[in-house]
């Protein structure tokens, strides 16, 4: 190994290590004493058929973006919940949940092909079918919730 190599080398593993602090910095879920300020956006695409449920966090400056929920429109998987991702930091906290109801209240029903959704997206699921009326397709893993309280 030539004194050269060995230079670009530990560059090179300082630059890893340098983005695996970061990264850790990034991904870690914060626990807030003061829950955010909020405010979620409905968009309908018809053209597209989905519904997009857009979780806005209210800053003084700038709004920013913090997760998004996707609503199938068309045919048989109307009502379906393509997909649903909260900003790391910002998981944990209920947000989710707020996402869920607000397109619950909108629709009526919501669908999942529950043993296809991470095991984050099973434990919202199951909470709020402790609260709104659920049935369950078994042999199609389908659980649909209705906003209907129990």
């Amino acid at each position: 190994v030539t004194p050269c190599s060995v230079s670009s080398h530990q560059s090179l593993l300082l630059s890893v290590q340098q983005w695996l602090i970061t990264t850790s910095e990034e991904d870690s879920v914060v626990k807030f004493k003061t829950k955010p300020k909020v405010k979620i956006l409905t968009e309908i695409n018809d053209d597209a058929g989905v519904a997009y449920f857009k979780l806005i966090k209210i800053n003084k400056h700038k709004n920013t973006e913090i997760g998004v929920l996707e609503v199938d429109l068309r045919g048989e998987e109307e009502y379906f919940v393509n997909s649903v991702h909260i900003m790391t930091t910002y998981r944990n906290n209920g947000l989710g949940k707020r996402l869920y109801r607000t397109a619950l209240k909108k629709f009526g029903q919501l669908k999942t092909h529950y043993f296809d959704a991470s095991v984050d997206a099973q434990r919202v699921w199951r909470s709020m079918s402790k609260r709104y009326k659920s049935s369950t397709e078994f042999f199609e893993g389908v659980l649909t919730l209705y906003y209907k309280p129990k």
